[in-house]
Formats: C-alpha cells, sequence, structure tokens
C-alpha cells in the first residue's frame, strides 16, 4: 500500500469543504468610490494649488522682492 500525504491529495471532498472564499460577482463599489473621490479631491487639490500659486494666495509677504 502506497503512502499518500493528505495535506498534497486532490478529492472532490476537498473541493466541497474548502470553501473559505466568496464567489462575488459584483463590482467592488468601495474600492470604486474611494479611487474616485481620491481623483475628485486630488484635482480640486491641484487646481486649487495652482490658482493659489497664479494669485499668490497665502504665504509671506514680509521676505518679498
Amino acid at each position: 500500500m502506497a503512502y499518500v500525504d493528505h495535506a498534497f491529495s486532490i478529492s472532490d471532498e476537498d473541493i466541497l469543504v474548502d470553501t473559505s472564499y466568496a464567489v462575488n460577482n459584483r463590482p467592488p463599489i468601495k474600492e470604486i468610490s474611494l479611487a474616485v473621490s481620491l481623483l475628485v479631491f486630488g484635482t480640486l487639490g491641484i487646481i486649487l494649488g495652482i490658482f493659489m500659486a497664479y494669485n499668490r494666495v497665502g504665504g509671506d509677504r514680509a521676505h518679498e522682492l
């Protein structure tokens, strides 16, 4: 009789018992909303930063030339 290591054996029972993962066909709503919000706030930050740099809003005016 041959030695069979059950940790590496493949059978129908192993496939039926091992359902630790969830099969999910829905789109990842949380990840998509996080990515969109980061994109929107990052774009607004860049636009406001360019506007502030162009109009010299804020900063230290005591050391201007």
